[in-house]
């Protein structure tokens, strides 16, 4: 904790910028195949916290996952991530998915996730899922 305390704020941005991209393709891929859904709903979790736009495609397959957990966390990573590309596919989950994660409706979350992107309302980086509106 010292040493954060110790470096300016902007290189701290900058190392937290420079971890987030090293590590993106390997939460991509975990988005993709991870073998668990927890797995899969922390990579979609994780790369919406960091705001990887690279990451709009792969979230958007993942809105399709076997997982309700894994679609409610891409849509929830989705509407931070501000994408228009993301709409038809929020569309389609909010007009046919009926499934519930944690207290969380996806219909409901689909609903939120076009409002904030409509908006153009980007989460700000590190912001958690749970904490966005």
């Amino acid at each position: 904790m010292a040493l954060v305390a110790a470096i300016s704020p902007k290189l701290f941005a900058a190392l937290l910028k420079f971890f987030d991209l090293m590590y993106a393709p390997y939460r991509i891929r975990t988005l993709l195949k991870g073998k668990t859904a927890e797995a899969r709903a922390r990579a979609a979790s994780s790369l919406g916290e960091a705001n990887h736009q690279r990451a709009v495609l792969p979230l958007i397959k993942a809105l399709k996952d076997e997982d309700e957990g894994v679609r409610i966390q891409a849509a929830f990573s989705l509407g931070g991530l501000a994408d228009k590309r993301a709409i038809p596919a929020l569309e389609w989950m909010r007009d046919n998915d009926k499934g519930i994660s944690m207290g969380y409706d996806a219909k409901k979350v689909a609903t939120d996730a076009i409002e904030a992107i409509n908006k153009d309302v980007r989460r700000p980086r590190g912001v958690e899922n749970s904490a966005w509106p």
